[in-house]
């Protein structure tokens, strides 16, 4: 029981941090200097927006989960809050994807 708690709050805290980086990454220093926004830098915005909104709602479960870990079993929880964190972060992944390989991203020649 012990060992759920601390892997609980380990994923709550690394979901924070990420949500974290990708702030930093691809919403804090977006554009150019002059405002310019290419379409793909639109859409990686709006991708990072949607991934930290659910992170940081997905770390805050992860935290309760590592509360209420002292009191009941939270094996089968953790292990479905896991899972749909990761199906999350691969399908946005897949998407980040595709945007890259079909929008413009405003390299020059």
């Amino acid at each position: 029981m012990k060992l759920s708690r601390i892997l609980a709050y380990v994923i709550g805290t690394v979901a924070l941090a990420s949500s974290f980086f990708v702030y930093v990454e691809y919403i804090h220093m977006l554009g150019f200097p002059d405002g310019f926004i290419t379409e793909l830098a639109y859409a990686e915005r709006r991708l990072a927006r949607i991934f930290i909104g659910t992170s940081v709602i997905l770390a805050s479960c992860f935290v309760y989960l590592g509360w209420m870990a002292g009191r009941k079993e939270i094996g089968k929880k953790l292990s479905v809050a896991v899972f749909v964190y990761l199906i999350f972060i691969i399908t946005l992944s897949l998407m980040d994807n595709h945007y890259r390989s079909s929008l413009t991203d405003g390299g020059g020649g």
